[in-house]
């Protein structure tokens, strides 16, 4: 392909006087002449003037205009993209924020059954001392109701825990998507630019 654009500078015809190569991120380049493509890139050159005469003039322009149409698709998609990612991220944060919210609660509720388990040992202990068997028994049964209320705090503290670590990550998930298509919409908004480009170049043999 290179030893191609060599000999159509060679030639000094209009269609030789600009040679084209497309680099690593799909961007096409027109050069006044091999000398000016870069080493790496000058396997994959062509020259890039006028069509000859078995092929059909119009065929570049229009795959330039699907290719302008197909990179206007692709940005609409990507708007639609970012802004999917957009409510999905404030949608973790939400749910972020109200996981944070529930592991507080849990954690006063054991803080207050802790001490509510506290005093009624306490309170058994007097009663046992005074002999009431009628009182140690009530406050038995208190105090297991309290170890209870304790241990099912502790389970709600592990799952809003997880639900915090989930949804942390589903945030985490949502804010790389975010970018990422924003990335591919910055791509395609630059590939569309370079389109347009060469619609206007191939459509200058029509005039």
């Amino acid at each position: 392909m290179a030893v191609a654009v060599a000999s159509a500078v060679a030639c000094g015809t209009a269609a030789a006087q600009v040679a084209k190569y497309v680099d690593a991120q799909g961007v096409t380049h027109y050069v006044g002449s091999e000398a000016q493509i870069p080493e790496q890139y000058r396997g994959h050159a062509a020259p890039a003037g006028l069509p000859t005469s078995h092929e059909d003039p119009n065929s570049d322009v229009r795959q330039d205009r699907r290719d302008v149409r197909q990179d206007t698709r692709d940005i609409r998609q990507d708007r639609r993209d970012v802004v999917r990612d957009t409510r999905g991220i404030r949608e973790d944060r939400r749910e972020t924020g109200q996981d944070a919210r529930d592991i507080e609660r849990d954690r006063r509720d054991i803080t207050r059954d802790r001490r509510d388990v506290t005093q009624e040992r306490a309170k058994l202990q007097q009663d046992l001392k005074a002999g009431g068997t009628q009182a140690v028994n009530a406050d038995r049964q208190q105090l297991r109701g309290d170890r209870q209320a304790v241990g099912a705090d502790r389970r709600d503290l592990r799952q809003d825990q997880r639900d915090f670590n989930r949804d942390r990550t589903d945030l985490r998930r949502d804010l790389r998507d975010k970018r990422e298509d924003r990335r591919d919409l910055r791509r395609d908004a630059v590939n569309r630019r370079q389109d347009r480009r060469d619609l206007r170049h191939d459509r200058r043999p029509e005039r």
